[in-house]
């Protein structure tokens, strides 16, 4: 080849690059979602949410990549467009400041020069996200149209109301039909790391103590829960499950109602519990216990098991080992359990609760097939794993909080523990940068 034309193939090629991103990603992380308020999108504001685009910058182009655009209401609280008891649309379809973009991190690209834009757009404005740790960048932008192209096709959750079943794309999960507040299916799909069959028995829910000094005895479980779905959001980055929420607590009284957000994303889920304590805990009732786990099929025997305070795994395979029976049990950050192989997935769990309760977490822990814990559908405990509160008796009248947050993890390896954690500990940052206008 002649120099000179080695010179112009080399031109080409930069100019090549240069029409995707005037700077490059350099963001490395992949599994968060980016949520931001629209109150810096100054002329996207009041502007029709239909007629808006998200956009990034990559190696293909300047391409729309799955984002949605939830509404929240004058009182900040989300708008849910389906259901029995679906929202009111405020704002006529318009985007107001207290609307959230929503968008996952592996879809944002670099940063793309105006002259790339779609033609035809009236006003852009830039998304820049940092991560706090290393300082690599990325961007995504939220361009408005007259007249709108074609979003992104890509539609990574759905809800199937009929059958109460999520559809992600690294999982699939139902609801227990004798008790629909928990998760009665859960499993990955190859993209997630596991070969799409289910390998759950149940979510259980237990609380036992006693009353009128002792002569009653209280001992309730998932089944005594009421669930209802009566509104959610289904878009192509999240669903949310609004679902309203009872627990026959004493004397077949229920408690007060707890309306909760169950929240899906195409590599995770939020499951958070809520319960109404209608009086002081130690006025009433001794020796309260509440506990939260999930039980596994025996049939997924292989399975591994290792969290904060127990960083060398152990075995799951239905019978109590040695190591399994000196877990320490003391209040955890995180779990992970990881599927049987040749499946390469695994989930990593945080528990996060409202610290003024008084009540503490600690694991719960049982590996074995002979010992049996109705209300299940599949007899024995093979992984039932979760949490026990200690301390519940020092609880006051009021809501007991808590959140179980699960993510997906396709390729498990010990290092990716720090890189989910970071998710939580130190969150992205995304801020609204240049806003563009033709």
């Amino acid at each position: 080849m002649k120099p000179q034309i080695l010179i112009i193939t080399i031109l080409i090629c930069l100019i090549a690059v240069a029409t995707y991103a005037e700077e490059p990603k350099t963001l490395s992380r992949t599994a968060d979602v980016v949520i931001i308020k629209a109150a810096g999108f100054g002329p996207l504001l009041g502007r029709p949410i239909s007629s808006l685009r998200a956009y990034a910058a990559g190696p293909q182009g300047f391409k729309p990549i799955p984002y949605q655009i939830d509404e929240r209401d004058a009182k900040n609280r989300l708008v849910f467009p389906y259901g029995p008891k679906a929202g009111k649309d405020e704002d006529n379809g318009l985007l107001d400041a207290n609307d959230e973009l929503v968008f996952m991190i592996k879809d944002a690209g670099g940063k793309a020069d105006p002259s790339e834009f779609p033609k035809g757009y009236s006003a852009a404005v830039t998304i820049d996200i940092t991560d706090p740790i290393d300082g690599g960048k990325s961007w995504v932008y939220l361009l408005d149209f007259n007249s709108p192209p074609p979003p992104s096709p890509i539609d990574y959750v759905r809800f199937d109301p009929v059958n109460n079943m999520i559809y992600a794309a690294n999982y699939v999960m139902g609801f227990d039909k004798k008790a629909p507040i928990g998760i009665g299916y859960l499993a990955l799909t190859p993209e997630g790391g596991g070969n799409g069959k289910n390998y759950i028995d149940r979510l259980k829910i237990r609380f036992k103590a006693t009353t009128l000094g002792g002569t009653v005895k209280i001992d309730r479980n998932e089944e005594q829960f009421t669930c209802k779905v009566v509104a959610w959001i289904d878009g192509p980055v999240r669903v949310i499950r609004h679902t309203e929420n009872r627990m026959i607590l004493i004397l077949n009284i229920p408690t007060p109602s707890a309306m909760l957000d169950n929240v899906y994303y195409f590599n995770h889920f939020e499951f958070p519990t809520e319960v109404s304590i209608p009086f002081d805990v130690d006025t009433l009732i001794s020796n309260p216990e509440f506990r939260v786990s999930t039980d596994a099929l025996c049939s997924a025997a292989g399975m591994t098991f290792r969290n904060e305070k127990n960083p060398k795994p152990v075995l799951i395979d239905g019978v109590m080992s040695e190591e399994e029976k000196k877990l320490d049990h003391s209040k955890y950050k995180w779990m992970a359990v990881t599927v049987p192989p040749p499946n390469k997935g695994a989930w990593i769990n945080w528990l996060i609760y409202d610290k003024k309760t008084g009540a503490l977490p600690e694991l719960f822990y049982a590996d074995d097939k002979t010992t049996l814990d109705p209300p299940e559908n599949e007899p024995g405990q093979c992984c039932n794993v979760g949490y026990m509160l200690k301390g519940m008796s020092k609880m006051k009248k009021g809501v007991l909080r808590l959140n179980s947050i699960m993510y997906n993890i396709p390729v498990f390896t010990e290092d990716k523990i720090t890189e989910y954690l970071n998710i939580l500990d130190h969150p992205l940052i995304a801020t609204v940068g240049s806003i563009f206008t033709p």
